[in-house]
């Protein structure tokens, strides 16, 4: 259940001046700007500038670096901060941290990611800022990252409140020791006026694919978490009665190894991996089908890019996947790690264009109502409930 402060308690009474923006200080550590980085983004930009007054703060390795995050906000007009932090935990980038906390008066911080969350808490507890938190969820893809994530869910035990971007990332917060009154549900979001199905796209010129060509495109970092390997391995599966093309947008450590199994299986005339792709809208309005065969996942950015652009999406039933789909019939649910349904699945839509045109369509439809605006209003609800709490606490003896 979404928790949202009463609508009564966050208007001013007749004889008090109106309330001041609540700043809000996003601090997060992050070199790329990927679905995470795009939901901060996007929900600063729609708040209510009466109500709050977002900045994006990030650490960085030498002063003058300069991170895809930061200027893709300085481009919606968000302000923007830096901390000078050239090791992870060094007590030089703390005392750093809290005086750029002090000089943009933040009053709610809300830390994104495992590094943010640790220093973030530290430098809240030492300022006497309410945190605010956001779990995506956890990938567990490395040795080092399991030992961060145990960190990370240790810390959100601590923090006032803990975002959870689907009911399944906010079981596994209660599960993990957060007090469930602390967990707060804001779904990610989708901007559906840059994510549409009207856009037009020269890739399949530029990739050699020919119209009649059916093109399969996962949008994806290439981790081991995301599955692509049992795409691959249900990609070799697929009939060659009609002509099917596969196109992998984004890099990552499983490239070589990917493209060393497309190899192996006389696939690489049919699969592209694309790279890391700066507007992902070229490859969606260029595909048919999206296919997302995730091992763990919160609530993907991709899937509600997809549905905004109207493509049907095949993907595993893992996180909050099926929250993002629902029951419309925007999309089929395959088990994760099963090359054999998840070609199943492909194989349906390919036989069938109008049971994916109509999925799409009914995709779009969704993502109509899963929108910035409504976050915002949520997100405003809950730190302004938190900076009323933490005036109140000041102000006692």
């Amino acid at each position: 259940m979404i928790q949202e402060a009463c609508p009564s308690s966050m208007e001013a009474t007749p004889t008090s001046p109106p309330p001041l923006p609540v700043r809000v200080g996003y601090l997060v550590s992050t070199r790329a700007y990927g679905g995470p980085e795009r939901q901060i983004v996007g929900v600063a930009r729609a708040l209510d500038r009466s109500r709050s007054s977002p900045i994006i703060i990030t650490f960085v390795c030498h002063p003058s670096e300069e991170r895809p995050l930061l200027t893709e906000a300085r481009n919606a007009g968000i302000p923007t901060a830096t901390v000078h932090m050239p090791s992870t935990f060094d007590p030089r980038g703390i005392s750093r941290l809290l005086r750029t906390l002090r000089d943009e008066n933040v009053a709610v911080l809300c830390p994104f990611g495992y590094k943010a969350d640790v220093l973030g808490w530290i430098a809240g507890r030492m300022l006497r800022l309410p945190l605010l938190a956001t779990c995506g969820g956890w990938t567990g893809h490395s040795w080092s990252v399991r030992q961060y994530e145990r960190v990370d869910r240790w810390v959100y035990r601590l923090m006032d409140r803990v975002i959870a971007v689907s009911e399944a990332t906010r079981q596994q917060l209660i599960c993990s020791g957060v007090p469930s009154g602390r967990v707060v549900l804001v779904p990610n979001a989708v901007d559906t006026q840059h994510f549409h199905p009207h856009g037009t796209s020269d890739l399949r010129e530029k990739l050699g694919i020919s119209a009649e060509t059916v093109v399969v495109a996962a949008v994806a970092r290439l981790s081991p978490e995301k599955g692509h390997r049992y795409l691959v391995e249900a990609f070799s599966r697929l009939s060659d009665k009609t002509p099917v093309h596969l196109v992998l947008a984004g890099d990552g450590p499983e490239r070589v190894r990917l493209e060393r199994t497309a190899a192996s299986m006389a696939l690489s005339q049919h699969i592209t991996f694309l790279g890391w792709c700066e507007d992902v809208r070229q490859v969606y309005w260029a595909s048919d089908i999206i296919a997302l065969p995730s091992l763990t996942e919160g609530l993907p950015c991709a899937v509600l890019e997809a549905m905004a652009c109207g493509k049907p999406v095949v993907a595993s039933d893992v996180g909050g996947v099926a929250e993002a789909l629902g029951r419309s019939g925007a999309g089929m649910l395959v088990p994760a790690c099963d090359s054999l349904a998840l070609a199943g699945a492909l194989s349906d839509l390919i036989a069938d264009p109008h049971v994916a045109l109509r999925m799409g369509q009914s995709a779009r439809r969704r993502a109509e109502g899963m929108t910035f605006g409504r976050n915002a209003r949520r997100m405003e609800a809950a730190w302004g409930q938190l900076a009323r709490n933490s005036d109140a606490n000041r102000a006692q003896p």
